[in-house]
């Protein structure tokens, strides 16, 4: 089952957390470097660290996340007895 990390269950469902958070994350990415990288290079490298995960972690944690939880929810969610 889920709960025993070498069932066969437990590793697809890491893997498709995994790949629903690389869909998520590599637009962000090239969002925020397209627009962005070019204007900081003036800046010190330790601003340029820290803008990087201080907005896209952001954006990851209270925006796309959520989004994407519910989607995948409703796709692999636990399909509901027509009786029920």
């Amino acid at each position: 089952m889920l709960d025993d990390p070498g069932s066969r269950e437990y590793h697809i469902l890491f893997s498709f957390m995994w790949l629903v958070s690389m869909v998520a994350v590599y637009p962000l990415v090239l969002a925020f470097q397209a627009p962005l990288v070019p204007r900081m290079e003036g800046l010190p490298l330790p601003l340029k660290a820290l803008s990087f995960p201080l907005v896209l972690l952001t954006l990851m944690t209270f925006v796309v996340m959520p989004v994407a939880t519910r989607l995948r929810r409703r796709w692999l969610g636990p399909r509901q007895a027509a009786n029920s």
